[in-house]
């Protein structure tokens, strides 16, 4: 067989990456795709994409897993990272032969976790991966904090989807009730009832009705609808979801701890401005302080509170910049650089 086989040892499944993946497959149609996974996210039609998926849940045992993949003749290795025994076993097989590329989404962070991570990355690491491909700017130094050298670090792995690049709205800034948008998991680590309950207050402070609509689903979601700035939209299809944005002035995202947040990639490439934690990795490429957005600290009820009255009281002109920063600053990370990174990484 034919050495142009691509192999990529993956986690979920998920709507951006395979819109990463057809751009590729679109521009370089030599090569082959082959796709291992744990999961699917939901209502992703795998029938409509041009490669071949496995199913990790396939095999029983380290062996015939590599025996597998070792059958496609891999040019090239790109696995998510230290998740799966499996995943881990044929990139130590593969690490002299081919290039062993990680993706990755953790961040840089003085935790104690990361002391380990750094001490004992030529146990954790460097034994399986040559290359180190993760999504921002704290990636990259988490790459380089354990041990690898920025020539062997690339970013922008995570790419929204085309739909949200090519979807045009224009934000009804002149209303006097803004509705904030929210979409993930409804869990505590996301640190949307805190949100909601700010909104809540300054809605009583201003006299205002100011919204946040709520996409998801989650323990969280009965003591959301206690608050009365919530309304709560359900689950929604990608389609969908670029439908209701048309109704939106601002994405919030105040999580506890986010690796990275496609989410945050998806609104800024719709021209959202975005309130978001600086806990969120794409906070520190995406949105910046002030231009596009807001950044704050999300265990400080100020800050947030602080956040959310700078917006409001933004004048339109202020808001129709912000929306138009953010889609500037979305660009910045785009499948034309993927494409030509993983080109880059196949030619080393």
């Amino acid at each position: 067989m034919k050495k142009n086989n691509i192999i990529f040892l993956y986690a979920e499944l998920t709507p951006y990456l395979l819109g990463s993946l057809s751009f590729f497959k679109k521009h370089n149609p030599e090569y082959g795709i082959i796709v291992y996974y744990n999961s699917v996210f939901p209502n992703v039609d795998l029938s409509k994409y041009n490669f071949k998926f496995i199913s990790k849940n396939n095999f029983s045992s380290k062996k015939d897993f590599f025996n597998d993949v070792k059958k496609y003749n891999p040019l090239i290795l790109l696995v998510s990272g230290r998740m799966e025994k499996f995943y881990l076993y044929v990139s130590k097989k593969y690490k002299s032969k081919i290039k062993v590329v990680c993706l990755f989404d953790t961040i840089y962070t003085k935790s104690f976790s990361q002391f380990i991570k750094k001490n004992f990355s030529n146990f954790l690491y460097k034994p399986y991966f040559d290359i180190m491909w993760g999504t921002g700017s704290l990636q990259e130094k988490f790459a380089l904090d354990i041990g690898y050298k920025p020539n062997m670090i690339k970013n922008g792995f995570y790419v929204a989807d085309n739909t949200f690049f090519k979807k045009k709205i224009k934000p009804n800034f002149k209303s006097k009730t803004t509705n904030f948008l929210f979409i993930g998991r409804l869990v505590k680590v996301k640190n949307i009832i805190v949100f909601a309950k700010i909104l809540d207050e300054i809605n009583i402070l201003r006299d205002s009705n100011h919204t946040l609509g709520i996409i998801g689903k989650g323990i969280l979601l009965d003591e959301l609808k206690k608050y009365k700035c919530v309304n709560y939209l359900g689950l929604k299809t990608q389609n969908q979801i670029l439908k209701i944005v048309e109704g939106y002035n601002a994405f919030c995202l105040p999580s506890i701890y986010e690796p990275w947040g496609v989410v945050a990639h998806e609104m800024t490439a719709i021209g959202l401005p975005v309130l978001i934690s600086n806990k969120c990795g794409s906070s520190h490429d995406l949105v910046k302080d002030g231009y596009n957005g807001f950044v704050f600290n999300p265990k400080s009820n100020l800050s947030i509170r602080n956040s959310i009255d700078k917006f409001l009281d933004l004048s339109y002109n202020d808001k129709i910049d912000m929306s138009i920063k953010s889609k500037k600053l979305a660009n910045n990370i785009n499948h034309s650089n993927w494409n030509q990174t993983l080109l880059s990484l196949i030619n080393l």
